[in-house]
């Protein structure tokens, strides 16, 4: 009796380890579809074939190791270069070019709009979501931003438009004002 409880509690781990694991991969994969990947810090999304987007204060490094795909800084921009480090303009965004490519890739929009309805994506806890909410103030240029609440991993994540176009890049929470975003123009700055 006591060896068929244990082989029961083993099987029981088993089936929830292949779960995790499958979970996981669908989970990728849905993101890849995208050009979103999970990073080691964070969350990125890639542009032109070959170019890793991410939050700024996810680039802890001048390299980067995306699922085995290797790449090097080429840019870090702040939203605004005058700010002071415990500002949320002194935060801004980071390109990585990746060795080979094009991978698949997500457009920016032409602009966003106060109001307009948007998608959040990310890998909050490692694991991939969707958040939906709006777009709601912000002054346009450096920042904007949302009615959702972003998690810790969800940094560096696109947020898309209802055309499936980045219109921003998460970079942090804030449970009374939603989540900070960097606006459409600072992005194509960098």
């Amino acid at each position: 009796q006591h060896n068929g409880v244990c082989k029961g509690v083993v099987e029981m781990r088993v089936k929830c380890l292949v779960l995790t694991v499958l979970l996981l991969c669908v989970g990728i994969a849905h993101g890849a579809e995208k050009g979103v990947v999970q990073t080691r810090n964070g969350t990125g999304f890639i542009v032109s074939g070959n170019l890793l987007v991410t939050a700024l204060h996810c680039a802890h490094s001048d390299s980067i190791d995306v699922g085995g795909v290797k790449g090097k800084i080429v840019c870090r921009q702040k939203m605004d270069p005058t700010s002071s480090s415990n500002n949320i303009l002194s935060d801004g965004v980071a390109v990585y070019k990746l060795d080979g490519g094009p991978y698949k890739s997500a457009r920016l929009a032409e602009s966003a709009v106060s109001g307009e309805r948007v998608r959040r994506v990310g890998f909050a806890g490692g694991i991939y979501n969707e958040k939906i909410g709006h777009l709601r103030g912000g002054d346009g240029t450096h920042y904007n931003k949302t009615s959702f609440i972003a998690r810790p991993g969800d940094s560096g994540g696109p947020v898309f438009n209802g055309k499936n176009e980045v219109v921003g890049v998460v970079l942090a929470s804030n449970p009374n004002h939603g989540t900070v975003v960097v606006g459409l123009k600072q992005l194509r700055r960098a």
